[in-house]
């Protein structure tokens, strides 16, 4: 008998001051902008680094800066939403170091490990059914 499932959810409470915050998302519907955001944060990072330590233009270093900023926004958006986000920002009043410090071990200790999760039982389900397919030509 074939089963029919429903697509995983990721939903977490995030407790901001008072405050508790939802994250609800479809990870069959996320999974790839949040892989094109994620890498975009990391590619900034890695660029911030490099004008870091081979730079005395403190352009490109402020530059790098703001990308790094535009990226994680854009990854925030996603996990938290826009107007959760903009409450995230008001309650670390603008501060970017301190809230990347708060929110950095939410994204990389809960969801990027559902995600993985997610990816890996895709995987392993998509080889269970190539291999039947293969096995009911013989």
């Amino acid at each position: 008998m074939y089963e029919l499932k429903r697509a995983k959810k990721i939903e977490e409470q995030v407790k901001l001051g008072e405050k508790e915050l939802t994250v609800l998302l479809s990870v069959d519907e996320i999974i790839k902008e949040f892989n094109i955001r994620y890498n975009s944060v990391l590619k900034a990072e890695q660029e911030i680094k490099k004008y870091k330590d081979n730079s005395e233009d403190i352009s490109q270093i402020s530059n790098a800066m703001e990308e790094y900023e535009k990226s994680i926004l854009k990854l925030l958006e996603l996990i938290f939403g826009k107007e959760n986000t903009e409450e995230i920002l008001k309650y670390y009043e603008n501060n970017f170091i301190e809230m990347m410090y708060a929110i950095i071990p939410f994204i990389s200790n809960v969801i990027v490990p559902n995600l993985t999760q997610y990816m890996d039982e895709e995987r392993k389900n998509f080889s269970k059914k190539y291999k039947s397919k293969l096995a009911g030509r013989k």
